[in-house]
C-alpha cells in the first residue's frame, strides 16, 4: 500500500489529514454539548486499555498487509463510513489514557493504514466535515438506474420519516450511544441535477447491521438484517457532521421529498401501509431491546462496552481470520475499574484550545508525526 503521508504531508511538519480532522471532530463535538449520554461510558473504557485495544488491531493491520488485500476490499470491511472514520479517534482515546505505555511507531504505522483505507473510500471530505461520500459520482448514476423511485408527497414522507426514526431506535438500543453509527450511516448529499434537474440531491440512509446476533443472542429472534432508504430531495439543503446520523438540514424536509425507495434485506417495500407495519415492528422490538439493555448489571454492562467496541471491526478481523470479541487482556484491565454509566461534556473548548492542548488528541496527534 502507498502511504498516504506522500501525498497529505503540509509545512507544518505534520500531515495534513490532521487538521482536516480536527476541524471535523471539534465541529462535531462543540455542536453535540451539552452532552450527558450512555448506559457505560465506552471513551472511558478505551482511555484505560493500555494498549490492548492497539495490540489487537496491530496484530490484524500486519495480517492484512501480508495477506495483500486490496483497498476496496479493506474498506468493504467496514459496515460505514463513519466507523472506517472515528478509528483514529477511538485509537487516540486509548492513547490518552496511556502515554507512557502505548509504542508510539506502533500506533502511527495502524493510524496511516487507517488513514489510508479512509481516504480510499471516502470520494471527498474523508472527515465528514459537511457529507458523507462513500459512493462515486458514477455509482450513484448506476444505482439510480436501477431503482424504480417512487413520487412521494408530504403523506408518505412523514411515513418514512416515522419508518427511519424507528430503526434509529432501534440501533440505540442495540449500540447504545457510543456506536450507534456502526449500523445508521446517511450517505450524501449526491447531487443528482443532471438526471433529475437543478437542485436534486440523494440522501442514502442505511442501517446494515440491524441483527448483531453475535453481540445480543435474542437478535436470532429479529426479522430483519438490513435496511436502506433512499431519499431525492429539492428544495433544501443537507449537511452532516463528523458521521452521517448527525445529520443537519436547512428547509422543509416533508414536503420537499420528491422521491424515495426503501429495501429491506435486498427486497423493495414502498407501500404505505407495508412501512408502517415496519414501523411499528421496529418501535416494538426497540423497546423490547431497550429493556434488555436496561437490565444488565454494571459488570455485564463493562463487557458490552468493550463488546461493542470490537464488534465495529468484526469484518475487518474476518480478513485477519481473527476473533472480533475482546481480549483476556482487555478485560482485566477494566473488570476492576469503576466506570461512568453516563458520559458527561457539559462544554467543549474553543478550536484553538482544542488543537493545542495536551488533554485532546490533536496534540498528541502532530507530536506522534514529529
Amino acid at each position: 500500500m502507498r502511504s498516504i503521508l506522500s501525498i497529505t504531508m503540509n509545512n507544518k511538519n505534520y500531515p495534513k489529514w490532521i487538521d482536516d480532522y480536527a476541524r471535523a471532530i471539534h465541529q462535531a463535538f462543540l455542536n453535540m454539548t451539552p452532552l450527558y449520554v450512555g448506559s457505560i461510558d465506552v471513551f472511558y473504557i478505551a482511555r484505560l486499555l493500555e494498549g490492548t485495544f492497539l495490540d489487537k488491531v496491530y496484530q490484524a493491520i500486519k495480517i492484512i498487509k501480508n495477506k495483500n488485500y486490496s483497498l476496496a476490499e479493506i474498506a468493504k470491511s467496514f459496515a460505514t463510513l463513519a466507523t472506517l472514520r472515528i478509528q483514529i479517534y477511538w485509537l487516540m482515546l486509548e492513547f490518552l489514557g496511556a502515554k507512557n505505555i502505548i509504542d508510539r511507531k506502533t500506533l502511527r504505522e495502524s493510524i496511516d493504514f487507517f488513514v489510508e483505507i479512509l481516504y480510499f473510500a471516502a470520494k471527498k471530505d474523508a472527515f465528514g466535515y459537511n457529507s458523507g461520500i462513500r459512493h462515486s459520482q458514477a455509482e450513484i448514476e448506476s444505482l439510480l438506474q436501477n431503482l424504480n423511485l417512487k413520487k412521494a408527497n408530504p403523506v408518505i414522507a412523514r411515513e418514512i420519516g416515522k419508518f427511519y426514526n424507528s430503526l434509529v431506535s432501534l440501533v440505540f438500543a442495540l449500540y447504545d450511544d457510543f456506536l450507534p453509527q456502526d449500523s445508521h450511516e446517511v450517505y450524501g448529499p449526491y447531487d443528482v441535477s443532471k438526471i433529475y434537474g437543478k437542485g436534486y440531491f440523494l440522501l442514502i440512509k442505511d442501517f446494515p447491521k440491524i441483527k448483531p446476533v453475535e453481540l445480543w443472542p435474542k437478535a436470532s429472534e429479529l426479522k430483519h438484517q438490513k435496511v436502506t432508504i433512499y431519499q431525492i430531495y429539492s428544495g433544501i439543503k443537507f449537511r452532516c457532521e463528523l458521521i452521517g446520523m448527525h445529520s443537519v438540514y436547512e428547509g422543509d424536509p416533508v414536503n420537499n421529498l420528491k422521491f424515495y425507495y426503501a429495501v429491506v434485506d435486498g427486497k423493495a417495500v414502498n407501500e404505505k401501509e407495508k412501512i408502517k407495519e415496519l414501523t411499528n415492528y421496529f418501535s416494538d422490538e426497540s423497546i423490547k431491546q431497550a429493556q434488555v439493555l436496561a437490565g444488565l448489571s454494571q459488570e455485564q454492562l463493562k463487557l458490552k462496552g468493550l463488546e461493542w467496541l470490537m464488534y465495529q471491526l468484526k469484518d475487518f478481523f474476518k480478513l485477519a481470520n481473527m476473533d472480533w470479541r475482546p481480549t483476556k487482556e482487555m478485560w482485566q484491565k477494566i473488570k476492576d475499574k469503576n466506570i461512568p454509566k453516563k458520559f458527561d461534556l457539559p462544554r467543549f473548548p474553543a478550536y484553538d484550545e482544542f488543537v493545542n492542548s495536551p488533554e485532546y488528541e490533536v496534540y498528541w496527534l502532530k507530536d506522534l508525526y514529529k
